[in-house]
């Protein structure tokens, strides 16, 4: 099984090397392959040296989107993953921490639920002490797992390319 891990940033290079650091750590069952795709978003683009570190680690691949908005380079990291012929293609955020078994763990629901086809891992938002009071502390649980839901972030979410649907435009999201 190959999956492809799309990570999207802007500006945020030290989130990105934190977020690079945690993938390189992640567990992996032995018959998964793993490429990543990071797409940097915006008119300036800083952190490709960050990538290459990472050249000797993991099998990477840095591209830029300069056209400002999450669902460009969303889309740009789509179209970069289903060139590696992944089998899966998994979303982080830059500002996220994975756990080390979030693939054992997708990998796991892809087995026990063969028909699924996209499965959204839990996001836990620690929010820090300056956040403001009208900020909404507290997130609504998604589901039980297995459970069939009908909308999810793209944060921790591994899709399969055949369900990735290209608008007119070349568009995913």
């Amino acid at each position: 099984m190959k999956i492809a891990i799309a990570v999207c940033t802007r500006e945020r290079p030290k989130m990105l090397k934190r977020q690079l650091e945690a993938v390189a750590g992640l567990e992996l069952p032995p018959e998964v392959g793993l490429d990543v795709v990071v797409v940097e978003n915006g008119p300036n683009p800083c952190s490709s040296g960050i990538v290459a570190a990472f050249e000797d680690r993991l099998s990477i691949e840095y591209h830029t989107e300069p056209r400002v908005g999450l669902v460009f380079a969303r889309n740009h990291a789509v179209e970069k993953a289903l060139v590696t012929g992944a089998d899966w293609i998994g979303f982080i955020d830059d500002d996220e921490q994975i756990d080390k078994n979030w693939i054992v763990a997708m990998v796991g629901a892809t087995q026990k639920f063969p028909k699924t086809r996209a499965f959204a891992g839990p996001v836990d938002r620690i929010d820090p002490e300056t956040t403001t009071k009208w900020f909404p502390r507290h997130q609504k649980q998604i589901g039980k797992t297995g459970q069939r839901v009908w909308n999810v972030g793209t944060g921790q979410y591994c899709v399969s390319p055949r369900c990735i649907c290209r608008r007119p435009h070349g568009n995913a999201f």
